[in-house]
């Protein structure tokens, strides 16, 4: 049986490959037969499991998603799928192709750059038909004998409206583990679905009006000529709550919905009519993602109303000099406690991110940062990052002209690689965990041996490894 589309999501732990999800149900309301599947840990992957796969349903495409921790493992998986099937055509997407598509040219026959909704309709579209895919806006592909390179702009989709709304095929989805390869079903929905395997994960809006230094979308959006008002779309109120209509008709057991918006909290009107709609129709705890500058006492009010459980803010660091030169962020101290207060006064769960790890920092922009940490209102979770360089942002042309070299390596490495010895990460990994004198007693005390070793025993009683 030749069936035209293989999806593989190659995310580590996890289900939530929204990318490929939004390629799925497009590929099937185009009438392309599709299947998707997860292979979450590439310890527990079977060439031979996977290549049973491949010749049962002999595809014609097949696409990987990838990002930069992916690109060894889908050299690997890309290697296998020529020995069994040399006639399909490997297409790599995801953030990494869209970054690197040279790089990733030496493995795939082509690569989307940007979203590819529009892109995989038009490119299998053109297969099929044997016609020339090299005028496909957003493809990356090499042409001719002296294998030149043919990089075409990325289509920006206007409207997210347009699109179906991803969601989980039980039928049609497998899932590559432990187990062997089996079909995804809603046992499997559980145990990848992370924290107590009941949340949904949807996005309902792309990009962000913001250019931090760190973030692809520093990369992203130059690529799209550094419009964000052009970037930034969203979905109608009535579209996202159709989505989660979906997934509670279809998924058993959802308790909670997890917005992965980088920047929830925008137009007033659009969260007025989404508490609203979401309390009526939806009336499940929710999580957001947002920065100290957008919190405002009445929008939290209404989401809180409506079941706002969590708020995921971002604030990095507590240094001036650190937003401002090198993550070029707007930063306030005295906005960061107000946004601070206001979720308290609510009651909400707290994750506050900071990138404690950072190679351009001084002791006194860290000594900053546990200041600010010591003076948040409790309870709070304190999420934090090393600093990771990926490819393209802004942040790595600053190392490049720095002629500095980062000491995470994004392909192998991530941004939980901390160093567990350093003074700062333990005290701040603690200070959400501790009483705020002993916390500030260690700060102030730092030089002596006795503090030292009673914050390593706290550090080792308290924080949790790292994943």
């Amino acid at each position: 049986m030749k069936n035209e589309l293989l999806l593989i999501s190659i995310a580590t732990d996890s289900h939530r490959n929204i990318g490929c999800l939004s390629l799925y149900a497009t590929a099937v309301e185009a009438g392309i037969s599709t299947n998707l599947l997860f292979i979450p840990r590439e310890a527990e992957y079977s060439e031979e499991e996977f290549s049973a796969l491949l010749k049962e349903n002999d595809f014609r495409v097949i696409g990987i998603s990838l990002t930069t921790r992916d690109f060894y493992f889908a050299q690997t998986i890309t290697s296998h799928i020529r020995k069994c099937l040399p006639q399909a055509h490997i297409v790599w997407g995801g953030i990494h192709a869209t970054c690197k598509p040279e790089e990733c040219l030496d493995y795939a026959d082509s690569i989307c750059i940007g979203e590819g909704e529009a892109f995989l309709i038009q490119l299998i579209t053109a297969l099929k038909d044997g016609v020339d895919i090299t005028d496909i806006p957003g493809i990356g592909v090499k042409v001719g004998d002296k294998n030149e390179l043919v990089m075409n702009p990325p289509r920006l989709i206007a409207d997210l409206n347009a699109l179906p709304f991803p969601w989980f095929d039980f039928e049609h989805f497998y899932v590559l583990d432990a187990c062997g390869l089996h079909l995804f079903g809603p046992k499997d929905y559980v145990k990848y679905a992370r924290h107590n395997g009941d949340g949904y994960v949807l996005l309902t809006s792309r990009s962000c009006p913001h250019r931090c230094t760190y973030c692809i979308n520093s990369f992203l959006n130059r690529l799209y000529d550094d419009n964000s008002s052009r970037l930034y779309r969203r979905l109608t109120v009535d579209n996202a709550l159709k989505e989660i209509t979906h997934a509670l008709s279809t998924i058993p057991g959802i308790g909670f919905i997890n917005f992965m918006d980088d920047h929830f909290l925008t137009d007033n009107k659009w969260i007025e009519e989404f508490c609203e709609k979401y309390k009526k129709l939806i009336n499940l705890p929710f999580i957001i993602r947002a920065t100290p500058s957008t919190i405002k006492d009445k929008q939290i009010s209404l989401l809180k109303d409506a079941g706002l459980h969590t708020v995921q803010m971002g604030i990095q660091s507590g240094s001036e000099h650190t937003h401002k030169t090198i993550f070029r962020r707007s930063f306030k101290e005295e906005s960061v406690l107000r946004a601070a207060k206001v979720l308290n006064h609510y009651d909400l769960e707290c994750l506050y991110d900071f990138i404690i790890d950072n190679d351009f920092e001084t002791d006194e922009d860290r000594d900053k940062t546990i200041e600010l940490m010591l003076r948040l209102p409790k309870p709070y979770v304190a999420n934090l990052f090393a600093m990771t360089v990926f490819p393209k942002t802004d942040l790595e042309a600053m190392y490049k002209k720095r002629k500095m070299t980062p000491r995470i390596d994004p392909y192998s490495s991530n941004y939980f690689d901390f160093n567990n010895d350093n003074f700062y990460y333990r005290l701040a990994s603690l200070i959400p965990l501790i009483d705020e004198e002993e916390a500030r007693h260690i700060f102030q005390n730092r030089d002596d041996q006795q503090v030292l070793s009673r914050l390593n025993e706290l550090f080792l009683e308290k924080v949790p490894p790292t994943p």
